[in-house]
């Protein structure tokens, strides 16, 4: 799961507390403008499993992704945006 800490109407770490308040396991990659230490460590701490802040490159993203077999991560979605990692293409849900 790809979170965005800046959501409208709600904070990112909050959503990351209910998450993990209700005991969903699935990991977790915060991707976000705020980089300060502060907040990656409260994204850590909170249960991220990962921080990526923005500006990124999308192959650091891909590798991020790729770190997790497991979950098969073959696209991310953020908003309306879905990255596909075998292709390294983005699409906004208009263009699909």
């Amino acid at each position: 799961m790809v979170l965005d800490i800046g959501l409208p109407g709600i904070d990112g770490f909050q959503v990351l507390r209910r998450l993990r308040a209700q005991h969903v396991v699935s990991r977790v990659l915060l991707l976000t403008a705020r980089s300060a230490v502060n907040d990656r460590v409260t994204g850590l701490r909170l249960g991220a499993d990962d921080y990526l802040p923005k500006p990124f490159a999308m192959r650091e993203l891909v590798a991020r992704g790729r770190r997790y077999p497991e979950q098969s991560l073959m696209s991310l979605n953020v908003g309306d945006l879905t990255l596909d990692l075998d292709t390294h293409n983005a699409y906004r849900s208009a263009q699909r």
